[in-house]
């Protein structure tokens, strides 16, 4: 199938990533660009979005280092209508699928339309993560479709771009065909593999790509862009830069959320934790053990937030994250003005750390809870 998911025009369609765009920019000014490519790092990093930025660029009538976003060539790859740019991702097996069927062929109406809507977020959103029922892997039939392609003349009479999202997905067969392709490159195509996984896809395809590492992106970088391309007011942007973990899609899934009220909830479970007896404070924690790790995680990065804006309350600066709730934070600056924030804020960050390398969630909340209580007796460590 055919599909870009870069924004129209000239904006920034690449959050961060300053070291990777000056690579591929240098590439592309000594005609050195490779016959395929493996874009990898964090999930959310923007391979993807770095991906169809790339493809544009090249397709872009004035040829320059980046794309000019006017052009007939870019507002055709921005609409997801470029004949040139052939994107795969994971798709469902359709019923009675034969290898020499084209990705789509076997699939039910209602799959074609999932299919549809998901290319046009992905358009509106390079960030936007394609979420397909039963699409598991990159098929072999997508696979044989770029063979079939690239041994094609292209449309437009320049480069044709063949884009695999999710390749660590693809199927050990799929990986085979693929690794054909790229032991006989094609002249006039560009392979881009991405990946969140590089162990996951077959060695022997990784060595015929050149390597390009995402490094996860900064608060700040994902701050920037939320307020660029999102529209969010900066308080906002960032406390979600704090939360997203380095990936902008994260963040993105974030701005649909009520962090206010999770930040509450979070908020009030130090209370409980500085007031309540030990029993229901383990109990507290308990109940949030329960539900999914990644919302406790998020209860935790809300809490850092907090109580980093109530050090700087109770040292006389104005909250920098939390400023719609500054009149809170003033009660508990003026409550506790001998808390322990940096032994909270130590024991909060261990914590996420903690969780993060799923060490046991249990264990991790009670060892915060008595390090927090410490910190309101004013214990230093």
């Amino acid at each position: 199938m055919r599909s870009d998911g870069v924004t129209t025009g000239a904006a920034i369609t690449v959050i961060g990533q300053d070291r990777v765009k000056k690579f591929l920019r240098n590439s592309i000014r000594r005609k050195r660009l490779a016959h395929a490519y493996l874009f990898s790092g964090p999930e959310g990093a923007g391979m993807e979005a770095m991906a169809f930025d790339l493809a544009r660029t090249i397709l872009c009538d004035r040829k320059g280092e980046q794309a000019c976003g006017e052009c007939k060539n870019c507002m055709l790859a921005a609409g997801l209508r470029h004949p040139d740019i052939h994107v795969h991702f994971p798709l469902p097996v359709g019923r009675n699928e034969s290898p020499d069927d084209e990705p789509l062929d076997r699939l039910t109406p209602q799959e074609l339309e999932t299919v549809r809507r998901e290319v046009e977020a992905k358009a509106l959103d390079p960030y936007h993560r394609i979420s397909i029922p039963r699409a598991n892997h990159v098929k072999l039939t997508s696979v044989r479709s770029v063979r079939r392609r690239a041994a094609l003349g292209s449309f437009e009479g320049g480069e044709k771009i063949f884009i695999i999202l999710d390749a660590h997905t693809m199927t050990t067969e799929a990986s085979n065909a693929l690794l054909k392709t790229l032991e006989e490159p094609t002249p006039g195509t560009l392979i881009i593999l991405t990946t969140s996984d590089t162990d996951a896809i077959l060695p022997t395809v990784v060595s015929r790509c050149q390597q390009v590492r995402f490094d996860p992106l900064g608060e700040a970088e994902i701050s920037a862009g939320l307020v660029t391309l999102h529209g969010l007011d900066a308080a906002r942007a960032a406390m979600i830069g704090k939360l997203a973990g380095g990936s902008f899609s994260s963040a993105v899934r974030l701005v649909r959320e009520d962090l206010a009220g999770r930040r509450d909830a979070a908020v009030d479970l130090l209370r409980n934790v500085l007031h309540r007896p030990h029993r229901e404070m383990v109990s507290l924690f308990d109940d949030l053990a329960g539900g999914e790790r990644a919302d406790a995680l998020e209860v935790l990065l809300l809490l850092g937030t907090w109580i980093r804006d109530a050090m700087l309350v109770s040292s006389g600066r104005p909250p920098e994250v939390n400023v719609d709730d500054a009149a809170t934070i003033g009660k508990f600056a003026a409550q506790y003005p001998d808390f322990g924030y940096p032994v909270a804020i130590d024991a909060i960050e261990e914590a996420v750390s903690d969780m993060r390398k799923n060490v046991y969630i249990h264990l991790v909340l009670q060892a915060l809870g008595i390090r927090i209580r410490g910190a309101a007796a004013g214990a230093r460590s």
